[in-house]
């Protein structure tokens, strides 16, 4: 059975999705690759299909009707509306044996995932930590209270919060984790509301055979909670040592070179490498 890596672009141009797409052909990985396109350009098309990377372009929404990128005066619904789209590409495609749900415009690879994946069987999906309390992170914990309400936030305010944009697993179970996301949060009208849901489930009805991967195993370096020179105040409520950059690359503090380094944008140091690195 192959592997998958799945992400989503909306509005997005080749220099988007870029760095994304190019990682993920220099680790060496050999799955299948899947861009959900929304709303893109005919360059981002050709380069990403150049690359071997298969673009499913997506204008239906459940019903099959048009997608209302408006609905709810907001900027775009494809945030939520991509996990329905990655439940329907999983559901009509052969099984996958692990698949990853990324984003696209904020990540690149260190590291073939597939050798991620085939050390890490023993669960049906793994949460990725951001390595500090719901309670503490400004931007989850206010997203919860908004969507969910004070008592859901106050429920699992002590829980670790995870991240949507670099979530993994077994094939069927992440369908329908994505399923279920999209189906709770289709009605919230927020931009965001994917990684606020996934928390919630998380710690109120979790999947069956879940767990929450901690920095230490080496999959993402989570770059805008732990090493964001703006949020020096998480330092100490961090769960885990801060990771280490050495000789541009991104390590945890055992060592362990990271697979994915996510949210390198916010990082001046992390933008310099990546400039270089991929010539931006």
């Amino acid at each position: 059975m192959k592997d998958l890596i799945i992400g989503a672009a909306d509005n997005y141009e080749w220099q988007h999705v870029r760095i994304w797409a190019t990682s993920i052909k220099q680790s060496g990985f050999e799955g299948d690759v899947v861009l959900l396109a929304y709303r893109v350009t005919e360059e981002l098309v050709r380069k990403c299909q150049e690359l071997g990377i298969y673009v499913v372009q997506v204008d239906h929404d459940e019903t099959g009707a048009p997608i209302n990128h408006r609905l709810g005066n907001i900027n775009t619904q494809s945030h939520k509306i991509r996990n329905f789209h990655i439940w329907q590409y999983l559901s009509d495609n052969d099984p996958y044996r692990m698949v990853a749900i990324t984003d696209t415009r904020d990540i690149y690879f260190q590291s073939n995932p597939r050798i991620f994946f085939d050390n890490h069987q023993e669960h049906d999906i793994y949460f990725p930590s951001e390595c500090i309390e719901i309670r503490h992170e400004a931007w989850i914990s206010s997203m919860i209270s908004h969507l969910f309400g004070p008592f859901i936030l106050d429920a699992i305010k002590h829980s670790t919060t995870c991240n949507s944009g670099t979530l993994f697993g077994k094939g069927d179970a992440i369908k329908q984790l994505m399923l279920n996301m999209y189906l709770i949060a289709k009605n919230f009208s927020a931009t965001g509301s994917d990684q606020p849901t996934m928390n919630v489930i998380k710690e109120l009805f979790p999947p069956q055979n879940c767990k929450v991967l901690g920095m230490d195993a080496g999959w993402a370096c989570q770059s805008g909670v732990v090493l964001d020179p703006e949020k020096t105040h998480y330092v100490p409520l961090l769960l885990e040592p801060q990771p280490v950059i050495k000789d541009k690359m991104v390590y945890n503090n055992e060592g362990t070179l990271f697979c994915i380094v996510h949210q390198w944008d916010r990082i001046p140091e992390l933008k310099s490498i990546v400039a270089e690195r991929y010539a931006v």
